[in-house]
């Protein structure tokens, strides 16, 4: 059976406004990117115990999506008051961001790290696997928008 489902195109735009000393200063970065086949977005509630968020691996598998064919992710912290750590894995590394409330993350094309604690002249990239989060006390809702070609 073939697919009925079409492809398309996400654009993204990030938008700075600013009046500063009588002078309105506004920048715009806009990004399209095309063939998006598998979008999602969802909304979770975090606690102060980890919780999955997303996982990317190499082959489709139930719940995940295939690494190499992700174009963007964002998360953002949809709380007024508490603030979300996430945590980006690898198979070897690990690095914790902290998201305070009303602010975003965002992933683009294939996310790859190093995550090292000394000075490092030369990076070792490695495939991000997964993405987990937690708040620092309470509850917080993330926003987590996926998408892949």
């Amino acid at each position: 059976m073939a697919t009925t489902i079409s492809s398309g195109t996400l654009n993204v735009s990030i938008e700075e406004d600013i009046t500063y000393d009588g002078t309105r200063r506004t920048t715009k970065a806009t990004h399209s990117i095309a063939s998006v086949t598998d979008i999602l977005r969802r909304t979770f509630t975090l606690t102060t115990v980890k919780k999955n968020i997303l996982w990317m691996v190499a082959a489709d598998a139930a719940g995940t999506f295939i690494h190499a064919n992700v174009r963007y992710v964002r998360i953002t912290n949809r709380d007024n008051a508490n603030t979300v750590h996430l945590q980006l894995a690898g198979a070897a590394d690990n690095a914790w961001l902290v998201l305070k409330p009303s602010e975003s993350f965002v992933l683009w094309n294939q996310p790859q790290m190093d995550a090292d604690n000394s000075a490092i002249a030369s990076p070792t990239y490695a495939d991000i696997t997964n993405l987990d989060g937690k708040t620092a006390s309470g509850t917080a809702d993330i926003d987590v928008v996926v998408a892949s070609v």
